[in-house]
């Protein structure tokens, strides 16, 4: 690839992944939103890659910040979807940022995360409705 596609592409990814975080931040306001800024800040604050190798994790990582991103805003509409939930889902969430890192693939993690939200919104139904 050489030194000059490295210096090229570097842009285009940094410039991607920061708008995607901050397009869905804004319909993610509030803590979430937040925390999706916060990741997009974790990666930006790398700094460019020098090598191919640096810019192929750069890569990856924009991929993980991506999937991250999906689970912080599924995780927003959750919040917004079982009010009395809210605060459990939003401390898994950061729970689930502060575990996967960006050099991670975070799939597995993240269906983690939506399966534990899928149980808190269960476990606050059931609180709601005198089942539980």
């Amino acid at each position: 690839m050489g030194d000059i596609s490295v210096a090229s592409w570097w842009p285009m990814i940094y410039t991607s992944a920061q708008s995607h975080a901050m397009y869905v931040a804004q319909l993610c306001p509030g803590p979430f939103g937040e925390l999706i800024l916060e990741e997009s800040r974790g990666f930006c604050n790398q700094g460019a890659p020098t090598s191919e190798s640096e810019l192929q994790l750069r890569q990856a990582q924009s991929m993980t910040l991506i999937s991250k991103i999906s689970s912080i805003a599924h995780a927003a509409s959750m919040a917004h979807t079982h009010p009395n939930v809210a605060t459990e889902i939003l401390a898994a969430t950061r729970d689930f940022c502060k575990r996967v890192p960006l050099a991670y693939n975070a799939c597995n993690e993240s269906i983690a995360l939506t399966a534990n939200i899928s149980s808190i919104c269960h476990r606050g139904w059931a609180r709601v409705s005198g089942q539980g």
